[in-house]
C-alpha cells in the first residue's frame, strides 16, 4: 500500500565556538512518502515465500531502482522491482560460482551496474551482473567484516579494525580489485572499534564516517586522506561493552551509534540510541530505541524533530540513492522487512 505523510520538521542548530553552544532554530516543511514496503511475518502460500525473510543483512538499489536484498541465513539475494514486486532470487549456500558462504554485505557498483557480494567470512568478493549471472571472483588481501563502497570502478573503500596484537590500526582502507592489493590505509586508531554499524559516505571530495559508537563524525580528504574535521554529535555517549558467558561465548551490547548518509547532495546523520534491561542474559534485546536524524550544515548539527509515523519498527538505515532511503528493520524485530522512503 502506498500513502503519504506531510510533516513539519523543526530544526535546531548547534554550533560549538570557544567551548560554548550556540542554539538557533528554523522551521521547514518536508514531504515524506513511502514508495515501497517489502516483507511479511509469515508466508501463507508458495507465492508469498519470497516476501518472507529470515535475516536482512544488506541491501542496495541498481540503476533501475530495483531492490537487491541479502537474506543472510538463506545465503541468497532476493530481487524486487521499485514497487516491491518480487522478480527473482539467486545464490545458495556453498562455494561454487553461483553460491555464497556466509555472505556479509552486498554493494552495486554504479559504474558497471554489477553486484558485489562479500562472502566466505569476508575473505572474498564475488561479482555478478544484475541478472544474477556470475562474472568473476576477487580474492581479498585481508579479511573484511565492515561496510564498503565503490570510489571508482575498481576501487573499494572499506571499514576495518585493528588486527590481532596490532597496537595501531587503520580504520579505513582502499583496495584495488584489479591488483587485489590495499593501496591506501588511513584513519589510524589505537582503539578496538565496534564496526558492525559503521558506515562511510562520500560528498564532494570528503569521506565522512562515524567511527565505532563514539558519537562523533569525522571527515577525511579523499585525495590526501588527511583528517580535516571532527565534530561531536549531540547527546551523552555510552561506550559499548562485551558480555562474557562462560569461556568462549560473548555478546556485544551497543548503546548508541551514528551513521552518515547523503541525500539530495546534503550530508545527514542517522543516530540510534538503545536502552537495555538491567538483567543480562544471552538473548536479551533492547527495551526501546530512540531514533534521531541530523543534517550537517557547515559545522552546525541541525536536528530533524519527528519521523514519519509509519516508521513502526526498530530501524537500521542501509542505503540511500538520489532522494530515496531504504531502511530495514533491525534484528531485534519480530520479522525482517524493509521500507523505502522518498523525500521531496
Amino acid at each position: 500500500m502506498k500513502y503519504r505523510h506531510r510533516l513539519f520538521l523543526s530544526f535546531t542548530a548547534f554550533s560549538i565556538c570557544m567551548g560554548t553552544i550556540v542554539e538557533a532554530k528554523e522551521n521547514i516543511q518536508s514531504d515524506f512518502r513511502i514508495v515501497t514496503e517489502i516483507g511479511i511475518e509469515s508466508a501463507k502460500n508458495q507465492d508469498q515465500m519470497p516476501y518472507q525473510f529470515s535475516s536482512i543483512l544488506s541491501a542496495d538499489f541498481d540503476a533501475k531502482e530495483n531492490i537487491y536484498v541479502l537474506d543472510y541465513k538463506e545465503s541468497c539475494i532476493k530481487v524486487f522491482d521499485k514497487t516491491g514486486k518480487f522478480l527473482f532470487k539467486f545464490l545458495k549456500p556453498g562455494q561454487g560460482p553461483d553460491e555464497a558462504l556466509n555472505p556479509l554485505r552486498i554493494r552495486i557498483n554504479a559504474k558497471t551496474n554489477h553486484l558485489y557480494v562479500l562472502h566466505q567470512n569476508g575473505h572474498n568478493i564475488k561479482e555478478f551482473d544484475v541478472n544474477g549471472k556470475f562474472v568473476r571472483s576477487h580474492p581479498l588481501p585481508g579479511q573484511m567484516f565492515g561496510d564498503f563502497i565503490f570510489l571508482e570502478e575498481n576501487l573499494i573503500l572499506y571499514i576495518d579494525n585493528k588486527k590481532y596484537n596490532e597496537e595501531v590500526g587503520n580504520n579505513l582502507k582502499i583496495i584495488n580489485l584489479d591488483s587485489h592489493r590495499i593501496i591506501k590505509e588511513f584513519a589510524q586508531t589505537k582503539t578496538d572499534y565496534f564496526i558492525g554499524y559503521q558506515k562511510v559516505a562520500v560528498l564532494d571530495r570528503n569521506i565522512w564516517t562515524c567511527p565505532s559508537d563514539l558519537m562523533r563524525i569525522e571527515a577525511y580528504d579523499l585525495i590526501s586522506n588527511a583528517k580535516i574535521k571532527t565534530i561531536d554529535l549531540p547527546g551523552k555517549h555510552t561506550p559499548f561493552n562485551i558480555i562474557h558467558f562462560g569461556d568462549r561465548i560473548q555478546k556485544w551490547r551497543v548503546y548508541n551509534y551514528a551513521q552518515p548518509f547523503i541525500l539530495g547532495g546534503d550530508l545527514f546523520i542517522f543516530i540510534t540510541r538503545q536502552f537495555f534491561p538491567k538483567v543480562i542474559n544471552m538473548f536479551d534485546s533492547p527495551l526501546k530505541r530512540e531514533i534521531f536524524i541530523y543534517k550537517l550544515k557547515g559545522d552546525q548539527i541541525l536536528e530533524i524533530n519527528g519521523l514519519p509515523s509509519s516508521l513502526d519498527f526498530l530501524p537500521d538505515i542501509l542505503v540511500c540513492k538520489n532522494k530515496k532511503i531504504l531502511i530495514s528493520s533491525s534484528g531485534y524485530d519480530l520479522y525482517p522487512h524493509i521500507k523505502v522512503f522518498e523525500i521531496r
